[in-house]
């Protein structure tokens, strides 16, 4: 801990400056490389930057490859911040609106079937992306889908290629759940189970997702230790698609999420 010790009023004034906390540092790669419940790690306050539009700006730049970064440990409202500097908020609400369900203690719950929070602005993630998500799956709900993470990839012209982490409980009075992980394929974007697995539980768990869109492939650690591996995923037909956003939502089943956090590589 830096401890700042001053006589004079200017060397206070330089104290501040020097010992004040700015939301916009880099985050380091210990912050994201396990779920912030199961493993206690620390969290930035997410305080927006307070400092005049001439003072300069430290944009948070990831850990993976120095790359953007679009953060939210939902100890604040994600659509009301902006960290990269950029002079747009870096979530928004699908079709606008408030934040649906409530913030607390850092987590962020989530009734079933609401509106998703997508990263803005429109990226196209044709390059590296590196994806933390910690998330639970609370009740089952209804659909195919219950507590996703979702990003479409890999935009070209004519095509891009989805994918997505869906946890669903087994059934809501059931203390397990199933982990599947999807992408589209065919002309009709029929979805493909690429992996599944189960957890005994039905807690929050982090999900640490490296993709690589221009090999299609994607590799998968889950709480820090278990990696399931590279695997590939499907590009279909562009058909209008224009959705260029990481989400989380709450598909089909009430859900929570406790940190989500998107880097794109240069």
């Amino acid at each position: 801990m830096v401890r700042c010790v001053v006589a004079r009023s200017i060397a206070a004034a330089l104290c501040v400056m020097a010992c004040r906390f700015s939301p916009n540092m880099a985050v380091s790669s210990d912050s994201i490389d396990a779920p912030a419940d199961v493993a206690g790690d620390a969290r930035h306050d997410g305080t927006p930057d307070t400092r005049s539009a001439d003072a300069p700006k430290l944009l948070m730049n990831g850990s993976a490859c120095g790359g953007a970064v679009w953060h939210a440990d939902f100890s604040v409202d994600p659509t009301t911040i902006d960290l990269n500097g950029d002079g747009i908020d870096d979530f928004a609400v699908r079709g606008g609106g408030p934040l649906p369900g409530s913030l607390g203690s850092g987590l962020w719950t989530v009734p079933a079937n609401s509106a998703a929070l997508d990263t803005q602005p429109k990226q196209p993630f044709t390059t590296r992306v590196v994806i933390d998500v910690t998330m639970q799956d609370v009740t089952r709900g209804s659909g195919d889908h219950s507590t996703v993470c979702w990003i479409n990839t890999a935009y070209t012209s004519t095509a891009f290629a989805p994918l997505f982490i869906d946890a669903r409980r087994d059934s809501d009075e059931a203390t397990s759940q199933t982990i599947s992980i999807y992408g589209k394929m065919g002309s009709n974007a029929v979805e493909s189970s690429i992996d599944a697995f189960s957890f005994g539980d039905n807690n929050l768990h982090h999900y640490h997702l490296d993709i690589d869109p221009s090999a299609l492939t994607y590799d998968l650690v889950v709480d820090g230790s278990m990696d399931r591996g590279s695997k590939a995923y499907y590009s279909i037909a562009l058909n209008g698609n224009d959705d260029q956003w990481a989400t989380v939502q709450a598909l089909g089943g009430d859900s929570v999420f406790d940190d989500f956090q998107v880097e794109v590589c240069p």
